[in-house]
């Protein structure tokens, strides 16, 4: 990184881009987490009803409800996020 100087020496506004970009990589890496966490059980479900690994596990049972509920639920919160970005930023 030559063009940034000598190393240790920073300005604030490099040290600003700097904490920008570590909040957004942070932020990715967070949503990609709860992104696995609520999708996985859903598919995993899934994938052992439609290759019947487990007998007498079906679609229309308890286990299905809830791994969709968690799915679903995801969603929800995601978009209530955005809509409070798209709202925070609106107001500046």
């Amino acid at each position: 990184m030559a063009s940034h100087g000598s190393a240790g020496t920073t300005n604030p506004r490099q040290a600003q881009c700097h904490r920008i970009q570590s909040n957004v990589i942070r932020t990715m890496i967070l949503v990609s987490a709860f992104y696995a966490v609520a999708w996985m059980p859903h598919n995993v479900y899934f994938f052992l009803v439609s290759t019947a690994q487990v007998p007498g596990l079906s679609y229309t049972e308890g286990g299905c409800y809830t791994v969709m509920f968690i799915a679903f639920t995801y969603i929800c919160a995601n978009a209530s996020q955005c809509l409070l970005f798209l709202v925070s930023t609106w107001k500046k």
